[in-house]
């Protein structure tokens, strides 16, 4: 009899925690997991959804960093990344420029398109270990570089790949 209690004590604390964890990140997790199910799918999603899951992942961000002791400039610049996608331009220019620069803000240098990565199939991975990466650090309580992951998932996402020579 003893053997369903405790199955049910660690399922009661492993299900308060991840609610805990989805409420404390702003519901950074669950735009995490949402946005991972539509850009890592291996079908083509839809502009539309691209442009929601990208949003929420900014705006999820965004709530974050509130808590996240990020420099002076970082909260403000993911609000206005944020806010840029929200008004559906996920690839215009100055969009995602604005996203660099909170990505500058939060790490203290510029973005650089990872040398590991000359493919879709090899994108798609690198997204799933950054994603997977910023859920462990959410986890683990370390706000900024789930924020980090994120930021560099998106722009993973939004740096045109050079095509090999």
């Amino acid at each position: 009899m003893k053997q369903p209690v405790v199955v049910l004590a660690a399922v009661m604390i492993w299900a308060g925690s991840y609610a805990l964890l989805g409420s404390e990140d702003g519901g950074l997790a669950r735009e995490i997991e949402s946005a991972s199910g539509v850009l890592l799918s291996e079908e083509d999603p839809s502009r539309a959804a691209v442009q929601e899951a990208l949003t929420d992942l900014l705006e999820g961000a965004s709530e974050l960093s509130d808590g996240a002791d990020l420099p002076a400039p970082a909260p403000e610049r993911l609000a206005a990344a944020a806010a840029s996608y929200a008004e559906g331009g996920f690839l215009e220019r100055e969009a995602v420029a604005k996203v660099h620069r909170a990505y500058e803000a939060v790490k203290g240098r510029a973005f650089e398109f990872p040398d590991s990565v000359g493919s879709i199939p090899e994108a798609r991975e690198h997204g799933r270990q950054q994603l997977q990466s910023a859920l462990d650090a959410l986890e683990a309580g370390r706000p900024r570089e789930a924020i980090l992951e994120v930021l560099g998932f998106v722009l993973l996402v939004t740096t045109p790949m050079e095509q090999p020579r």
